[in-house]
């Protein structure tokens, strides 16, 4: 009669736990927009075994990594840094660019930091190149339009606007620099100067901060999981009621 009840009860565990399961996956797609693999195979089953004390039991558990990424989705709270998915010093609360899932694309902050980089190294490059064209100008060389030209950003790129790091009314982050172009100077004796192109303000691309907005609760992982449980005493009683009938 025991093995009967054990086995009646870890059957019913099983299926009860894979509902849920079911259940969970089916609320990531219905909450989140776009969710990754990562976030739809966070539930596992451990299935039910027999205790030996009499008790028997299973579990539906949402497995580590994922589970500190969806604690504010679950509990609601502030992200600080320090919380998974931060970075070292800061929080990554805005993105031009865009994932497919419509998050922030793996890299970003070292893609645009590896191309700052460059850039300053370019930038510093031109300045030493302008530099040399003012002492050869001073020392009463001729030095062509095109000279300065070819010595600075704009003229190098063309509409390629070059980016910086650096905060904004207050807002941290990479921006993209407004658009200039080379013009022909109307001041006497300069030989070369820029005026604004299309964009005339830096555009956001990655923003900072040290801590996010309070997180509304929106995954409902305790309701799922007890409504489930709620169904275990009669699905219980049902299977035991079909072994006895045998």
């Amino acid at each position: 009669m025991r093995s009967t009840i054990v086995s009646v009860a870890r059957h019913a565990i099983d299926e009860i736990a894979f509902d849920a399961q079911r259940e969970l996956k089916s609320e990531v797609d219905r909450v989140f927009d776009r969710p990754v693999k990562f976030t739809q195979s966070a539930f596992r089953v451990d299935k039910a075994k027999d205790n030996g004390d009499g008790t028997v039991s299973g579990r539906v558990y949402i497995q580590p990594i994922q589970s500190a990424y969806l604690r504010r989705e679950i509990e609601g709270g502030i992200n600080r840094v320090g919380d998974p998915g931060s970075g070292p010093h800061s929080l990554i609360v805005y993105s031009l660019k865009r994932s497919s899932a419509g998050g922030v694309p793996r890299r970003e902050t070292r893609r645009l930091s590896d191309m700052l980089r460059k850039e300053m190294s370019e930038r510093e490059e031109l300045r030493r190149a302008r530099e040399v064209l003012r002492s050869r100008r001073l020392a009463g060389e001729h030095v062509t339009h095109d000279e300065y030209v070819a010595a600075s950003w704009p003229g190098r790129h063309g509409k390629k606007q070059g980016l910086f790091f650096g905060g904004l009314g207050g807002v941290l982050g990479y921006w993209r620099r407004p658009d200039r172009r080379v013009v022909k100077s109307k001041r006497r004796g300069s030989r070369m100067s820029t005026a604004a192109g299309a964009s005339k303000a830096p555009e956001l691309l990655l923003q900072f901060k040290r801590e996010t907005k309070p997180y509304r609760p929106i995954f409902r992982y305790d309701r799922v999981v007890i409504r489930a449980g709620n169904r275990l005493p009669l699905e219980v009683q049902k299977k035991l009621r079909r072994a006895l009938q045998k």
